[in-house]
This record gives structure tokens, sequence and C-alpha cells, in this order.
């Protein structure tokens, strides 16, 4: 019976000890939100906005109390940060609302109104989760966003960031209890070395273009070298239908000539056109090559990179692969 009284008592001296430890955790935090409360306050008496809002903020995180959510909305509206100000006066609404009493009461009903007529609402919806939302370069959330922004009029930039994927930056006129939607839709970010996967390089345009022009070279040879032979058959139908005086009177002339000038184009013709052939065909295999070569060099860079060593040698240095 003892033993079950030892650890009754024990448990309840636990409980008490506990109670007093977050006692003491609390009167520590009303008291540093005190502190930062009166720090606010005076920087706000000197209209020093900014710092005082980083010291309400400090006091309300802290121990948040009626008294210093109202400053707080005060200090951003003075900041024209009228999103800020209209969220922070809700907030104390939902807070102190069942408390709020006479001429407070009154300051705060009329604050909200005030501040209502000079925010509009933005709905920005991003096709992706966990993507960082900002207005105006201020960080706002983490997509997907809960409520609509409450932003002041006028003009904002809105910008949305997410790791491997790029957003267009929009920008957006708000006008006067103005209710407006943004969509996001990303690209996907693609690397120099996904960029240049199955993308031949310049050697390879190059070749390719040397096989058409060449082939194209080579066809106009190959047609007029074809119209020298008919041309030279033609002047040799004209020639051995001449009597043998009619040939050695007319020797060095008429169809005699017309077989030497289509002769010679034909020799000329024969000559381009096979060099056109053959330089069309060393085009296009260097092409194949080259396009090979650039798809291998792709998927096996970082092998490639790793077996590719300088080292010192006799007289210089060596690379070996």
């Amino acid at each position: 019976m003892s033993k079950k009284i030892t650890i009754l008592i024990f448990l309840v001296a636990l409980v008490h000890c506990g109670s007093a430890i977050a006692g003491d955790k609390k009167a520590e935090a009303k008291a540093e939100a005190k502190e930062h409360f009166e720090s606010g306050f005076n920087l706000m008496r000197t209209e020093d906005f900014d710092s005082a809002v980083a010291e309400f903020e400090m006091s309300v995180e802290q121990f948040p109390t009626k008294t210093a959510l109202f400053n707080l909305a005060n200090c951003y509206k003075a900041l024209r940060r009228y999103g800020k100000a209209l969220t922070t006066i809700r907030t104390l609404n939902e807070k102190f609302g069942d408390v709020l009493e006479g001429e407070f009461k009154l300051e705060v009903e009329e604050f909200e109104r005030a501040v209502e007529g000079m925010v509009a609402k933005l709905c920005v919806k991003v096709d992706m989760d966990g993507a960082t939302v900002s207005v105006d370069s201020e960080m706002i959330g983490l997509s997907p966003l809960n409520a609509p922004l409450l932003l002041a009029l006028g003009k904002h930039e809105v910008t949305v960031q997410l790791e491997g994927y790029t957003y267009d930056v929009q920008k957006v006129k708000l006008l006067a209890r103005d209710e407006q939607s943004l969509s996001f839709i990303g690209e996907p970010v693609v690397t120099e070395s996904e960029k240049a996967r199955g993308r031949p390089s310049a050697l390879f345009w190059t070749g390719t273009a040397g096989t058409v022009v060449a082939g194209v070279l080579s066809g106009v040879f190959f047609g007029l070298r074809g119209n020298a032979e008919d041309d030279f058959n033609s002047a040799q139908n004209k020639w051995n239908d001449l009597s043998e005086e009619e040939q050695a009177s007319s020797a060095g002339d008429g169809p005699w000539k017309d077989m030497k000038t289509s002769g010679d184009d034909y020799d000329k013709f024969n000559t381009g056109a096979i060099i056109s052939a053959v330089a069309a065909g060393v085009f296009a295999a260097s092409s194949v090559v080259i396009l090979v070569t650039d798809l291998k060099d792709v998927d096996d860079n970082d092998e490639t990179a790793a077996r590719v060593r300088i080292r010192p040698t006799p007289g210089g240095l060596g690379v070996t692969f």
C-alpha cells in the first residue's frame, strides 16, 4: 500500500513540476512579447514602420494580443501593404472578436472596411505542387495556395519558381475590389546535353548540304553528258552519210567539227559527273559517321570524360582515351 502511495505522490509531483515549467515558459514568452511590443510602439511613433513591423511580428509570435495585432495592421497599412493589413485585422477578429467592445471594436470594424476598398483578390494557379510563388519579388508561399492573394491596387509582377521547370513571369493590374486569376504552366528545363541528344552537329548539316549539292551537280553533269552523247551520235551519222569525197573536202569542218566539239563536251561533262558523284558519296558517308558519333558522344559523355587522361611523357604530355 505504501508503494502505491509513493508512486501516486511521485506522479502528482511530476504533474505539478510540468505545470510549473509550462507556466514559467508562458510567463517568459509573455515578457518577451511585451518587450517587442514596447519597442515596436516606440518605432511606430517615430514612423519607422518597417522596423516596427518586425517588432510587432515578433511580439505576436511570442504572445498575440489584440493591441499588438491592431498596431501591426496599422503599420502594414502605413507601408501600403494592404493585403497584409487586411489579413492581420481579420486574424484579430478571429482571435479576439468575442471580447472586442466599445470604441476599440468600432475602430477595428472601420479599419477593416477601409482596407477592404484598398485591396483586390488574385487567384494564382500553378500546374505543379511545391512551386514558390512570389509577388513583386516577395515570396508568398508554395503552390497550391489555399486562398486568393489579397494585394494592393495597381500593377504587380507574379513569378513562379520550381526546380526543373521554367515559368513565364506574368503581370497583372488590379482595381478596387477586383478578382482576377492567373494560371502558370511550366516547361521542363532542357540541359545542354539533353538539347544535344539526338541533335546532329553543324558538321553533320554541312556534310548533308555537301551531299545535296554534289548530288545535284552530278545529276546536271550526267544530263549534259547525255546531251553531248546524243549530239556526237547525230554528227557521226551525218558524217557517215557523206561520201568519201565529201568527207575529204569537209575534214575539220561540218559534221567532223560537230563530232569533235560534242566529243570534247562528253569527256568534260563525264569527268564532272564522276567527280560530283564521288563527292556526293563521300559527303553522305561522312554525314552518317558524324551523326552516329554525335549521338554516341552524347550518350557516353560521362564515360568518355572518365576515359580521357593527360599524363606526362618523355618530351611532353600524352593524352590517353
